[in-house]
């Protein structure tokens, strides 16, 4: 309980922290001018007297040639993200997909398991008949 007041205190204090390091205006040339400097010169370093002044550089002017793309026959197939599983299909097995990789199991209570839905579905489906298509005009 303790280190958590601890640990709220802690960041208390770096917030108000960053709020006034963010606050603070920075000693740029035109600080005095606004009144935030005393004096321009705080480590009393002089500049020389045929100093050049600062002048900005024109922006780098950058040309991209037009690159034409490839056609579509010469683009190479997408990759396959995951490996194709092929199972045969096998009666009266069952596949178990649940570790990631296809495994074929048969007998046991997956034979008996498998006879009972069987059995179910035939049950379910012996009194239902489909009436003849209509044909088309």
């Amino acid at each position: 309980m303790q280190s958590r007041r601890l640990w709220a205190a802690v960041a208390l204090l770096v917030m108000v922290a960053f709020y006034f390091w963010s606050r603070h205006p920075l000693p740029f040339p035109d600080a005095r001018a606004r009144g935030n400097l005393k004096k321009a010169n705080d480590h009393g370093i002089e500049s020389p007297a045929n100093a050049v002044p600062f002048v900005a550089a024109p922006p780098p002017v950058v040309t991209v040639p037009p690159i034409a793309l490839p056609p579509v026959a010469m683009l190479p197939p997408p990759p396959r993200l995951a490996p194709e599983m092929v199972v045969p299909i096998q009666d009266r097995a069952t596949i178990d997909f649940s570790i990631g990789a296809p495994v074929v199991r048969s007998g046991g209570s997956d034979s008996e398991i498998l006879e009972r839905a069987l059995r179910q579905m035939e049950e379910a489906t012996k009194d239902m008949t489909f009436p003849p298509s209509k044909p088309a005009p």
